[in-house]
């Protein structure tokens, strides 16, 4: 599952109409406004659903484990889900006290490793009709302060939004709506166990290796 281009279209319109903008009907309308939108959403809404393990975001999948061996020292290749954003953590088994693997290397869009099965979990970009209400008013509020400057030219308008989304400076951008957000998504039943202390790596840029 990923964001759509109709999902990102009306997370910008949301966040236009609380900047006082109107709405545009595409990004490729030609417009300013939808070229500011085309740049910044996209990417401001993936960035909201990568800086917390939102609930609605979690996944696990076991690894297709590829045909061709890795010109490298290590003995697999898997490839890893299109839709990976951040890998949370691998598993060389599967369920309750699955056991953790702890040597690995990420490459492009494959995970390198000698065992002989692999589980991962880790975060996706989940369509807007799976997040809180809480979620989406606090991504609504970031795309609207990242908007700001380039569609209203308002410095103070940004500060507002950016306040509304992480709260005041003493905060150090933890409040605001975000806290909020977090608050409501920890009240939810838990899901499946992730396990504790997983090094949280952004995807292809993190791993574990020899």
């Amino acid at each position: 599952m990923a964001l759509t281009e109709a999902d990102n279209l009306a997370l910008a319109n949301e966040a236009l109409a609380l900047l006082g903008e109107t709405s545009i009907t595409a990004f490729t309308e030609g417009t300013e406004l939808a070229n500011s939108c085309a740049r910044l959403v996209p990417a401001g809404a993936e960035h909201c659903l990568a800086i917390h393990p939102w609930r609605c975001t979690l996944a696990k999948a076991r690894l297709v484990r590829l045909v061709s061996a890795p010109l490298t020292v290590w003995r697999y290749a898997y490839q890893l889900p299109g839709d990976v954003m951040v890998l949370r953590g691998a598993l060389q088994t599967e369920g309750p006290g699955a056991a953790r693997l702890e040597q690995y290397e990420i490459q492009g869009e494959t995970l390198l490793a000698d065992a002989e099965a692999v589980w991962i979990d880790y975060q996706r970009a989940a369509p807007p009709v799976l997040w809180s209400p809480p979620l989406r008013r606090f991504v609504v509020h970031h795309l609207a302060s990242e908007l700001a400057i380039p569609v209203t030219n308002s410095g103070s308008l940004r500060q507002q939004m950016h306040t509304a989304a992480y709260g005041n400076p003493g905060e150090l951008a933890q409040g605001g709506l975000l806290a909020k957000a977090r608050q409501a998504d920890g009240q939810q039943q838990p899901p499946g166990r992730i396990p504790d202390a997983v090094l949280v790596a952004a995807r292809f840029q993190g791993s574990r290796i020899r």
